[in-house]
């Protein structure tokens, strides 16, 4: 995004709102993923869960 002035950022109200909408997914994610991973890749879009069995599950502790 090549952005030349201040009058092209999203506005306020559209990034509190993306803010909100990642932030009710972590939350919903968090009771899906309690004790648990989600796999390396999504099936149609979707995580599985799994345990921790790859370098990869790490991230996850780090978004939340």
């Amino acid at each position: 995004m090549n952005i030349k002035n201040q009058n092209e950022w999203p506005s306020k109200e559209k990034l509190t709102k993306a803010l909100q909408k990642a932030l009710a997914k972590i939350d919903e994610n968090l009771i899906k993923f309690e004790g648990a991973f989600p796999t390396r890749c999504a099936e149609n879009l979707v995580y599985d869960v799994e345990g921790n069995r790859s370098w990869t599950n790490g991230f996850w502790p780090g978004i939340i």
